[in-house]
């Protein structure tokens, strides 16, 4: 069963991939363009220096190291990445300062995509997830998307790119044809449903990093 703190879908294997990229080939791209109007980045919403703080953290809490992907979660044997809940290891000052830059950003969000009824806030957050991926071991996050079964209550995605990589590591669309490159402090939203099933393409050039989270709805 996965938990909360983890992408809680089963991916989708090569062939499913690739059946993908030919119905973004069919798609109109008038579909398309709307569907990518919710997908939105924000570049510097990190500092750069609390960028680096929270991979150096990673790196020197190796005892709380978690392995996901293949080997650990049915339907993930194309993925692969080692993970952090720094959730449970964050005093509340940092907890806070996440709380209020995702009502800041959401705000931000709300206004550029411009729907009649905005989305809303929630008190309830995913953990907050620190992921690396490696380039030797051909880490990556096979075709998925983020809203199903025991977290069916996540309704948008928050992703932060920690550092830049150069080569490889975009989180891509595959029925949009659209993809995002990792730059340290960029910010990622998009709805976390089918319509918006997403990859992380292995790195090449070196390590990523990543930070994520998701609205929730209340439960009753």
């Amino acid at each position: 069963m996965p938990s909360a703190g983890t992408t809680g879908c089963v991916g989708l294997h090569d062939s499913d991939l690739h059946h993908g990229e030919e119905g973004a080939a069919s798609a109109a791209p008038s579909s398309q363009d709307h569907l990518r109007h919710f997908i939105r980045t924000y570049d510097n919403s990190l500092p750069p220096q609390l960028c680096a703080k929270l991979v150096e953290s990673f790196l020197t809490l190796g005892e709380f190291h978690e392995r996901n992907g293949r080997g650990v979660r049915p339907g993930l044997d194309d993925s692969a990445w080692t993970e952090l809940d720094i959730s449970k290891l964050s005093d509340h000052a940092f907890l806070s300062f996440f709380r209020s830059l995702i009502s800041k950003e959401l705000a931000r969000y709300n206004a550029d995509i411009g729907l009649s009824i905005a989305v809303p806030d929630s008190p309830l957050l995913s953990p907050l997830i620190l992921k690396r991926y490696r380039p030797e071991s051909d880490e990556r996050f096979q075709t998925h998307f983020d809203s199903i079964n025991s977290v069916c209550d996540r309704y948008l995605v928050f992703l932060w790119y920690l550092n830049d990589v150069e080569q490889g590591g975009e989180t891509w669309f595959p029925g949009l044809n659209h993809g995002i490159t990792p730059r340290a402090g960029r910010l990622l939203m998009f709805p976390p449903y089918w319509m918006y099933a997403h990859q992380g393409r292995p790195p090449t050039s070196g390590d990523k990093y990543i930070l994520s989270t998701y609205l929730r709805f209340p439960q009753r």
